[in-house]
């Protein structure tokens, strides 16, 4: 078992008589010094965790669609697939970054601009069709995206897993 002997102690205030001890674990002094010293250590620890991002780069879908009905999801949809899934919707004006950069590898005559978006997806389509079943207006292409893997974000586009190395 563990006797931990704090500085508030009254009866222990003659072991305390060095200014730079915290505490005793078992018997042995711990200074200030060694308490910062191991959460500099500790933080370190985390920040090395939280700035070092690992990126994975996968195969992906880009897929448009129209949505024929009125209320509440109708319209044009943008989504990135990957083998997981993994979708990002460009309905959210967050994205305009990725809106961007997906139009920058399908220029289709295009300034890559989110203005543009909405218009870019039904050239996109035209061009880019495919049969389904349940959409007449679908349209996929292939690309590669450059992916963080702790939070799952897509980070990056391109056409070939060399641009993106």
């Amino acid at each position: 078992m563990t006797t931990i002997i704090h500085r508030s102690s009254c009866f222990h205030k003659h072991l305390f008589e060095n200014t730079d001890i915290a505490y005793f674990i078992d018997g042995h002094p711990t200074t200030f010094a060694d308490i910062k010293k191991t959460k500099i250590e500790r933080q370190k620890k985390q920040l090395k965790y939280k700035r070092d991002i690992e990126f994975i780069y996968k195969p992906c879908i880009i897929w448009v669609f129209k949505n024929p009905q009125l209320f509440p999801f109708g319209g044009w949809w943008c989504y990135i697939k990957t083998y997981k899934d993994y979708a990002v919707n460009f309905r959210n004006p967050n994205s305009e970054i990725l809106m961007r950069k997906i139009m920058e590898v399908y220029p289709l005559g295009f300034l890559p601009m989110p203005e543009q978006f909405y218009e870019w997806m039904i050239k996109f389509e035209k061009k880019y069709h495919c049969y389904s079943k349940y959409r007449k207006k679908n349209a996929k292409a292939k690309a590669w995206c450059k992916i963080q893997e702790e939070q799952e974000q897509v980070k990056d586009i391109k056409l070939t897993k060399d641009e993106l190395l």
